[in-house]
């Protein structure tokens, strides 16, 4: 039965070479899961095709398998090849799992054969054999079944004393206080919506920067600005200089220091990824996911929704590819346990008003795929009692009032949805627009 789910996954994946799931499980499973030669090489072949961004077809498989030395002599073995890619829509995840189970098997085997052979070999101890066998088993469970015991981690915290609070992975970090209230959480995927020049993405910088220093590795996903400009952020971020001073060379000695130092921070800890503006999310995620299981981060930030391509040809509406695309980007948060922090821009109402879920252009998926939802607007009335009060210059700011009223650098941050902690906790942020981070200003309950 092995054999032949093993030709069914092959032959289901390949008449679907497109689709997200099947690249999901193609990343999932290697070579050595595969009891068949045949299956494993073109399994391999067909894994490295989508880890390279690659197209799946006959033509692409072919090459994938001479470079690799597979073929034999003028292609000899090509038929046996092909016969695995006869079309066929049988349920990818069942076929998945039965190939997995086989794979434990033989392994499970594998190793009762070294512990009997172990046994009879008198020079080793019993008591040694039997550690062995146990960390073998261990490591197999480990990598094959991780949900053989649903409620060990729980019981484990129980037993340790920890709050459930602790039972959310964090993956991210933002703000102190914030933090308190809502743990970016691993393996969903929290939206930023906020209307156009809010901040949202002055917010996504902060979020990294906090994470980084964390000890966390973190990952950027730009498909919003040019490469270059956004590079530049991520620099006037990390290092808290201005950004004109870093495009006009316009620095003290110290401020370079800082800026270098940034550099090298930047490139140990945060990986960027850059996509043209509408890249059809099927070429962009297969990439991603080779780049999070690359790098590890626990963070990705995506700047941003709107600018995800939708595929054209399949005729679906929009609103149906924006809830697609909506719920691909979650089963990518849950695949490679990673926090996802995907940013939105909300085109409808007033430019000051705080967005609600409905005035996400496009879709009311982000609604039921997000673990949380966290709204930014601008605030007149802040920064106008700020101007009377004279706190101009708390910040380091000497914004002139004409200006300061064109873009608002009082800004409001919303926790409007969390399926972790409670929702409606307003913070009042403070935009550094030169520096590209948020400071917190004070907190309302």
């Amino acid at each position: 039965m092995s054999e032949h789910a093993e030709q069914t996954l092959i032959a289901s994946c390949y008449s679907h070479p497109g689709r997200t799931d099947a690249q999901e499980f193609l990343l999932e499973l290697t070579p050595d899961h595969f009891e068949g030669i045949a299956e494993g090489a073109v399994w391999g072949a067909m894994r490295d095709l989508v880890m390279n961004g690659l197209p799946i077809n006959e033509t692409s498989i072919r090459q994938q398998l001479a470079s690799q030395s597979l073929l034999g002599v003028d292609g000899q073995y090509w038929p046996t090849y092909r016969s695995l890619l006869i079309r066929c829509d049988e349920p990818i995840e069942k076929l998945a799992q039965e190939v997995k189970d086989g794979f434990t098997r033989r392994s499970l085997e594998a190793i009762f054969r070294d512990h009997q052979a172990k046994l009879m070999d008198l020079s080793q101890g019993p008591d040694s054999v039997a550690q062995q066998t146990q960390d073998a088993l261990a490591a197999l469970v480990a990598g094959g079944s991780k949900d053989a015991d649903p409620w060990a981690e729980i019981a484990l915290k129980i037993e340790r004393g920890e709050t459930m609070e602790q039972v959310v992975k964090q993956g991210g970090w933002l703000f102190p206080e914030f933090d308190d209230a809502y743990q970016i959480p691993a393996s969903a995927v929290t939206f930023i919506v906020a209307r156009l020049n809010t901040g949202k993405t002055l917010l996504g910088l902060t979020s990294i920067r906090a994470t980084v220093r964390q000890g966390n590795r973190a990952m950027w996903v730009n498909m919003d600005m040019p490469e270059g400009m956004m590079k530049m952020k991520l620099i006037s971020c990390f290092s808290g200089v201005p950004q004109w001073k870093i495009q006009k060379q316009a620095m003290s000695m110290d401020e370079g220091g800082k800026v270098r130092q940034a550099i090298e921070e930047l490139r140990e800890m945060v990986s960027f990824q850059h996509y043209p503006g509408m890249t059809p999310l099927d070429k962009i995620k297969p990439k991603v996911i080779q780049a999070i299981r690359r790098y590890k981060p626990t963070l990705v930030v995506w700047d941003q929704f709107s600018q995800i391509g939708k595929d054209k040809s399949t005729g679906k509406r929009d609103d149906v590819q924006a809830a697609y695309i909506s719920r691909s980007i979650k089963n990518l948060a849950a695949s490679t346990d990673t926090a996802v922090l995907m940013l939105a821009q909300a085109n409808r109402g007033a430019n000051n008003s705080e967005p609600s879920m409905a005035d996400i252009a496009e879709t009311d998926a982000i609604g039921q795929d997000a673990c949380g939802v966290i709204t930014l607007w601008n605030n007149e009335d802040r920064a106008k009692k700020a101007e009377m009060s004279g706190d101009d210059d708390l910040f380091g700011s000497n914004v002139k009032t004409s200006e300061k009223f064109k873009n608002v650098p009082y800004v409001d941050m919303r926790l409007s949805k969390s399926q972790v902690s409670e929702a409606g906790r307003v913070w009042h942020l403070y935009r550094d627009g030169e520096r590209n981070q948020f400071i917190t200003h004070s907190l309302e309950t």
